[in-house]
């Protein structure tokens, strides 16, 4: 009997929290029960405001009200100043409004601790936000931003912040008080555009947030990354892509924490001799680019698990790359190799090889070797025949030979071998240049 009525008191007592934590979805139904609402993710509201009683969910610790087309909403152009009475706010989206403003009321959620503004119309930084001590995350990117008052200084926990599409003209020199910020995101805003002497000057104040660990700076039309970037003695993820870069500097390169470094579409021509200082580098991205060579050091990458270098200019691989024996995935399509890379054959950990869109005219036997390797590509080449040992490499999930002038006894071949293999292998019948 006593278990019996132990078990139903935990029963009510887990009932009773599964309540508390409800997730509503209805504004209508929350204002109901305003003191039982934890977790409100307002859909299907048909007005461009919300109303005062919002502030009545005294116990909200999750607001999210997502604009644009998402579950019907209709975008919101301001708040009321009844939202500054939800104090025990942690969490707050409001992405994809039309908000221009925040109430001033705004500054009373000092529990406040994630904050999403993103896609809005905010030309000016509210104010208000500065007095948010509780701040951990902050997301205002895809606004109209042009400046970041000193008082952003006041928020001290701040360790994820993004600025990225806005139109910023500045930094508060105030900036480098945010030392618990280790991530930063603040991709298109054009820093470039306004001369290297002012992008040099954003980039001299972000290289003194001293624990920042991801660095986001894409499609800020930047020539050249300044030495003041090696300063930085944690980062670990760098995106360079999409601006006017014509190479990786030694600023770069010097950062040794750097484990992950992303540089597509630029007009990079050439890569730092000491590339081979970054011992701790897993994942490398140069995807359409201008580079005809690597430097030797390149081997010394000793952790590189992956490598993206579709779309350049290499007709050869530095000697030393078969010491990237990390190397699992490999990216080499859409470059001028004439002759296959031969170093790529002693990377025994390799499990993807992009070599399409080349000019090569055969495949090394050595190839077999390769036991890991399971996605292939070698479409688009001059390829007319495949050594006998070739056909034994079953174990691949895919295999694509498409666009290649393959004799008639080739494709017999890969008859066979297609029907004693469960991966997809595939050629263009008949095919010729």
């Amino acid at each position: 009997m006593i278990k019996a009525i132990l078990g139903f008191l935990l029963l009510t007592a887990i009932q009773v929290q599964a309540q508390q934590h409800k997730l509503y979805t209805s504004l209508e139904e929350a204002l109901k029960h305003p003191k039982r609402v934890t977790v409100l993710e307002i859909q299907g509201w048909d007005y461009d405001t919300l109303p005062n009683e919002i502030g009545t969910l005294v116990n909200l610790k999750e607001l999210s009200y997502r604009g644009g087309t998402f579950e019907n909403n209709t975008s919101l152009k301001k708040l009321p100043a009844s939202i500054g009475k939800l104090t025990k706010l942690d969490v707050l989206v409001l992405n994809d409004n039309n908000l221009t403003e925040l109430p001033d009321s705004f500054a009373n959620l000092q529990s406040l601790q994630e904050l999403y503004l993103k896609g809005n119309q905010l030309v000016h930084f509210p104010l208000s936000i500065t007095k948010l001590t509780e701040l951990k995350k902050i997301s205002l990117s895809s606004n109209q931003l042009v400046v970041i008052p000193k008082a952003v200084s006041n928020l001290k926990k701040l360790t994820y912040v993004n600025i990225a599409n806005n139109n910023f003209t500045a930094l508060p020199d105030s900036i480098i008080v945010l030392q618990s910020i280790t991530w930063l995101d603040i991709s298109q805003n054009k820093l470039g555009k306004l001369g290297k002497e002012f992008s040099d000057s954003i980039l001299v104040l972000i290289s003194q947030l001293s624990n920042l660990d991801t660095l986001d700076l894409q499609r800020n039309q930047l020539e050249e990354i300044p030495s003041c970037l090696s300063d930085l003695p944690h980062l670990k993820a760098l995106y360079l892509g999409y601006n006017n870069l014509t190479e990786i500097p030694e600023s770069v390169t010097n950062i040794s924490s750097l484990e992950y470094l992303s540089a597509n579409n630029n007009q990079i021509e050439k890569i730092a001799s000491n590339v081979g200082n970054l011992k701790n580098l897993a994942h490398l991205e140069l995807q359409s680019n201008q580079l005809n060579s690597l430097p030797e050091s390149f081997g010394n990458l000793s952790k590189l698990s992956d490598l993206v270098l579709t779309q350049n200019k290499l007709n050869a691989l530095p000697k030393s790359f078969n010491e990237l024996n990390s190397l699992e995935n490999l990216k080499l399509d859409r470059n001028v190799f004439r002759q296959f890379p031969v170093q790529v054959l002693k990377l025994m950990n390799l499990t993807t090889l992009h070599l399409g869109s080349n000019q090569l005219d055969g495949v090394p036997p050595q190839i077999r070797d390769l036991r890991k390797l399971q996605y292939l590509m070698l479409q688009n080449n001059n390829i007319t025949h495949l050594s006998p040992s070739f056909y034994q490499m079953t174990g691949l999930y895919v295999l694509d030979l498409k666009r290649n002038p393959l004799t008639s006894e080739t494709e017999t071949e890969l008859k066979k071998m297609k029907a004693k293999s469960e991966g997809v292998i595939s050629w263009s019948h008949g095919y010729k240049r």
